[in-house]
This record gives C-alpha cells, structure tokens and sequence, in this order.
C-alpha cells in the first residue's frame, strides 16, 4: 500500500514539475517580449512547429539547474541567493513606492 501511494506522489510530482516549468517559461517569454530581461533578442522567439518559446524553457531550465546544484552543493551558497533574493526584492519594492 505504501508502494503505491508513493508511486502515486511520485507521478503527481512529475506532473506538477512539467507544469511550474512550462508557466515559468512563459513567464520569461512575455519578460523577453517587452524587453525586460536578459536575451530577450533570443528569448522572445516562439519555435515555428513546436509553437513555445524554447530559449524560455532552456533558459528556465538552466537557471534552476544552476541553482538546484547551489543549493545542493553548500549551505552557504543557498544562503547567499535567499539573501539576494530578500535584498533584490527589498529593493524593487522600495522602488516602487
């Protein structure tokens, strides 16, 4: 019975990771189309047959690659990016009023 249900999770996981991967790409695809981030020459195009923006999904790809491997490497490089992502939020919210 245990089997099962972690066979299950397992599965729902994986679901679930294709889905945040695909919402994230878009995400950095309408970034890239108003000129907002980082290649977004590259990133803004769409695949003509597969109709999605590939560099976005590699982009998004690579990106929590590189930080799955932070954060699995060493507790002080997971440190490091939670405080810049703490102090970069700080500050665009501080920007905006």
């Amino acid at each position: 019975m245990a089997t099962a249900i972690a066979i299950i999770m397992v599965i729902m996981v994986m679901f679930v990771v294709i889905a945040i991967q695909e919402t994230s790409s878009r995400l950095a695809w309408s970034f890239a189309r108003d000129e907002g981030i980082i290649f977004s020459k590259y990133m803004q195009r769409i695949h003509p047959k597969l109709d999605v923006p590939i560099f976005a999904l590699l982009f998004t790809w690579l990106l929590v690659f590189i930080c799955g491997l932070i954060y699995l490497g060493s507790s002080t490089g997971k440190s490091v990016i939670m405080i810049y992502i703490h102090l970069h939020l700080r500050q665009q919210i501080s920007e905006a009023n």
